[in-house]
């Protein structure tokens, strides 16, 4: 486990998967999860990090009928790459709890934070909907 330490005067709070963790001042916390120590303002005491997952998350055809959720999980990381490619009809993607969704009816990529989006969901948005779907760990050795 990474351990990191809060050398600033002030308690500093992360939110993840909607609990909140508060890392009092002058204070060590191993954490069981990644945590974004530079952005939150910790430091680095021990660098004993979990195991970087697979570079693969996601690689496969799927079809949708209009109307139907698929639901993938992205394993802990940085960052990862995602490849959209829409064979036949539409789907909509969205990203993590998002409410809004991008229409996808070609080819689609992008690069997303885990910590924003741990998750993707993607809508069918026409019956016979035929999409091809790769997420790939960016931040994983290649």
């Amino acid at each position: 486990m990474p351990t990191y330490r809060n050398n600033t005067d002030n308690t500093i709070s992360y939110a993840s998967k909607g609990k909140l963790y508060s890392f009092p001042p002058h204070k060590d916390y191993a954490a069981k999860f990644w945590l974004p120590y530079q952005n939150l303002g910790l430091d680095l005491v021990n660098p004993d990090y979990p195991p970087v997952p697979e570079k693969i998350f996601i690689s496969g055809e799927f079809k949708f009928k209009s109307g139907v959720e698929r639901k993938f999980n992205i394993d802990t990381c940085d960052k990862y790459s995602l490849l959209i490619s829409v064979e036949a009809g539409k789907v909509k993607l969205y990203t993590g709890s998002s409410r809004t969704g991008v229409e996808i009816s070609g080819d689609y990529s992008t690069m997303i934070e885990w910590q924003i989006a741990p998750y993707i969901r993607l809508v069918g948005l026409q019956d016979g909907t035929i999409a091809h779907v790769r997420a790939e760990n960016e931040s994983a050795a290649s």
